[in-house]
C-alpha cells in the first residue's frame, strides 16, 4: 500500500484529457455507427464487416480499443512518478559568488567580534546552506580581486575568506562596481 500511496503525476493537468475522451466514447457507445452502414451494404455481407451483436462474436470492439488507448496515452503524458524530483528550476544549484568589501570599516569592532570576522562567519553559514555548490570569493576595497575562482569545496572558500583583511588590499576605497564586473 505504501508504494501506491508515493504514486503522483509530473504533469497533472493532462488528466483532464481524459473527460474529451470519455465523452467520445460515450458518444460513440449511445449511437450506433452500423445504423448508417446498413443502408450502404448488402445485407448478405454486413455481418462479416460489422463489429458488435450483429457482427463478430467477439467483446472487443473499436471503441474498446479507443478507451483503453486513449486512458493510456493520457496517464503516460500526465507522467506517472514514485520518486519525487524537485523541477530543475526550483532547485539552487546556481553558481554563487560572494563579494566581500576590505575597507579599514572592516576592523571596527563596534559589534563583537568586528565586522571581518562577522563576515567570515556568514559566509561559512551560508555554504553551510548551499552545499556542493559553486562558488567563488572576490574581495575588493579600491580595486576588486579575484580571490578564489569557482569551487564546490567550501572548506577552500572558508579557509580563503578567513585570511583576508584590509591590509592586503593594493589601494583603499569601495568599488563595488569592478567587484561586480
Amino acid at each position: 500500500m505504501s508504494g501506491l500511496a508515493e504514486l503522483h503525476f509530473l504533469r497533472p493537468w493532462w488528466l483532464l484529457a481524459l473527460l474529451p475522451g470519455a465523452l467520445l466514447i460515450w458518444s460513440l457507445w449511445r449511437r450506433r455507427g452500423d445504423v448508417a452502414w446498413r443502408r450502404v451494404i448488402a445485407p448478405h455481407l454486413l455481418p462479416h464487416l460489422l463489429a458488435g451483436e450483429d457482427g463478430a462474436t467477439g467483446r472487443l470492439r473499436p471503441m474498446h480499443l479507443l478507451g483503453v488507448f486513449w486512458l493510456l496515452g493520457v496517464i503516460a503524458l500526465a507522467g506517472p512518478s514514485w520518486q519525487r524530483e524537485l523541477a530543475p528550476f526550483a532547485e539552487e544549484r546556481a553558481a554563487l559568488v560572494i563579494a566581500l568589501h576590505l575597507g579599514p570599516s572592516m576592523l571596527a569592532e563596534d559589534i563583537q567580534p568586528s565586522r571581518l570576522e562577522r563576515a567570515v562567519h556568514k559566509i561559512r553559514d551560508l555554504l553551510a546552506l548551499r552545499p556542493d555548490t559553486r562558488t567563488a570569493l572576490i574581495a575588493y576595497a579600491g580595486s576588486a580581486h579575484m580571490v578564489m575562482p569557482f569551487t564546490s569545496d567550501a572548506r577552500l572558500i572558508e579557509e580563503f575568506a578567513a585570511q583576508l583583511s584590509p591590509e592586503l588590499m593594493p589601494r583603499p576605497g569601495n568599488a563595488g562596481g569592478r567587484a561586480l564586473a
